[in-house]
């Protein structure tokens, strides 16, 4: 028992092994591989919802990686949780990009008069929403609260631009 609560504290005190180490940067070497593909594919047109789905998957453990490494001392600790944050930072910038197709989808689904809407800019955080009439409140409004819009600021998404559809 003695021997148990020793190798416990004497773990705890030295932080990371360097197989827990090993593995977590195998997982972020992982999810870059499957990132830049995501971003070929989504440069071609659009990802699968399949692809979308593991795409979502990536945001949490990314977090929690940065954190945990942000939290321990050491130049190379600090390294593994850049990486992370950069990887989590790539996460948000292809979800950006999928997002108006997605709004576009929402949108004709509940009938509204979406022409088209495109992320802009080099990090894609402004969106553009083109519609038929775009002082029309109503339809903004429905656009705003009842599709995943109101949830744009979430994955980064720091200007939302509305035009007229042109004929």
């Amino acid at each position: 028992m003695v021997l148990l609560v020793l190798a416990m504290f004497v773990g705890i005190s030295f932080g990371i092994s360097e197989e827990e180490v090993r593995r977590d940067l195998d997982y972020m070497k992982s999810v870059e591989k499957s990132l830049n593909s995501m971003d070929r594919e989504l440069a071609k047109g659009s990802l699968s919802r399949d692809r979308i789905g593991e795409l979502n998957s990536y945001g949490y453990p990314l977090n929690s990686l940065r954190d945990k490494y942000a939290s321990l001392e050491g130049e190379k600790y600090r390294r593994i949780s850049e990486r992370a944050d950069s990887l989590y930072k790539k996460v948000l910038y292809i979800k950006r990009g999928v997002f108006p197709g997605l709004l576009t989808k929402e949108a004709r689904e509940l009938n509204l008069p979406l022409c088209k809407a495109v992320a802009k800019g080099k990090d894609r955080k402004t969106l553009l929403i083109v519609l038929e009439d775009p002082k029309d409140e109503e339809v903004v409004l429905k656009l705003m609260t009842q599709t995943q819009l109101q949830f744009a600021h979430l994955i980064g998404i720091e200007a939302i631009n509305f035009e007229k559809c042109k004929h």
